[in-house]
């Protein structure tokens, strides 16, 4: 069982499939502060919603925020920005 991750941030990168939409869900569960990264933005709004209803459901403290990365030149730029805003480490 995962520990409670209320107040942590996790950045993922590749969030819209495969093991990083697992591990978003997976950490969605335990409460933590997600930012999700990915090239399909498409995608990446189907997994922020399905996380947004295991927070709910939940009643944890967890926030999804979704950054793009395309182009991928974008991508350090983006990753300092939000860990900026939200605090990461």
């Amino acid at each position: 069982m995962m520990r409670q991750l209320n107040q942590q941030t996790a950045i993922i990168t590749g969030a819209s499939r495969g093991i990083g939409r697992a591990l978003a869900l997976a950490l969605g569960r335990a409460g933590a502060q997600l930012v999700l990264i990915a090239r399909s933005s498409a995608n990446l709004h189907s997994v922020a919603a399905e996380l947004k209803l295991i927070i709910d459901a939940s009643g944890t403290l967890g926030q999804v925020v979704i950054a793009s990365h395309h182009p991928l030149e974008a991508l350090p730029m983006n990753v300092m920005h939000v860990c900026e805003l939200h605090r990461c480490m």
